[in-house]
């Protein structure tokens, strides 16, 4: 079949997801190492046979619930484009307001040491990091294949000469330099949570998004680490989930943070929170 054939087909077999469109010409490039305008431009080639099989089982697997962002290797994300791996969490939409709250609240602040807990992709250290290129960036996470992926989107980013990627648990890093802005986006969801999508738990690593029977062990732990790192006036911004906001709050609270803001994503849940370090 042509590409143009394979586009058709591939967005029959995904009508059931929410962008077929999309998904079929992601998929579709991903596979044939092809931009969306070079598929339009090139929509008369034929697939060779191996091509076609490799679409068949990619679609298929896409149809039992893996992330497309596992099939297509690439996770748009804020401003860049963002390696991903089986393994590793896929970068969301709503995280990217992780980045906005703190770009925004740091505006008047010169960062120089920024550290991304929990770093995944990189892709919330390394979109701060893009924007603010004269800073330092320490990225840690327990998983060593996640350390791996946030060191080739730091390379991919040209950003590398400024990042340093840690394969460490939160609660034994112990940095040499204070801090101005720490940002996580910590595993929030409670063990055995049954709202969970099917995909997410069955393909998504559970150490980046389960913590505990009331999910706050990571934030509990994460928020005093922070707290101890963080420069007088420093940031710190985090990642919840929905109906968390007063327990983190109250946590960030007790660790000593003050101007604690609340920040909603596009769904209107209380996505995000960010306090500023006034001891030290």
């Amino acid at each position: 079949m042509t590409i143009a054939d394979a586009l058709t087909f591939a967005q029959t077999q995904l009508s059931r997801f929410e962008q077929p469109q999309y998904e079929a010409r992601e998929l579709v490039g991903s596979l044939l190492g092809l931009t969306a305008s070079d598929l339009m431009v090139k929509e008369g080639i034929l697939l060779t046979p191996q091509q076609d099989r490799e679409l068949k089982e990619w679609l298929n697997q896409r149809a039992n619930g893996v992330p497309l962002a596992y099939l297509s290797g690439v996770k748009g994300f804020y401003k860049h484009e963002f390696i991903v791996e089986r393994g590793v969490l896929v970068p969301r939409p709503e995280t990217e307001l992780v980045v906005e709250t703190a770009l925004a609240r740091s505006r008047e602040k010169r960062l120089r040491k920024i550290a991304d807990l929990g770093c995944g992709t990189g892709c919330i250290g390394l979109s701060i990091l893009s924007e603010v290129p004269e800073a330092d960036l320490w990225c840690l996470d327990i998983s060593i294949q996640a350390c791996g992926v946030a060191a080739k989107n730091a390379t991919k980013l040209n950003l590398d000469e400024h990042v340093f990627v840690l394969n460490v648990a939160v609660e034994r890093w112990k940095p040499k330099h204070a801090l101005d802005l720490i940002v996580a986006n910590p595993p929030y969801i409670p063990l055995g949570d049954t709202r969970v999508q099917k995909s997410v738990h069955l393909y998504e690593p559970h150490e980046a998004l389960y913590s505990g029977a009331d999910g706050l062990d990571a934030l509990r732990v994460w928020t005093q680490k922070s707290a101890e790192w963080l420069t007088k006036g420093g940031l710190f911004v985090c990642e919840i989930g929905a109906g968390q906001s007063l327990q983190v709050g109250a946590i960030m609270a007790e660790a000593g943070f003050t101007k604690i803001e609340t920040a909603r994503d596009l769904a209107g849940i209380e996505r995000v929170l960010s306090g500023v370090m006034t001891h030290g």
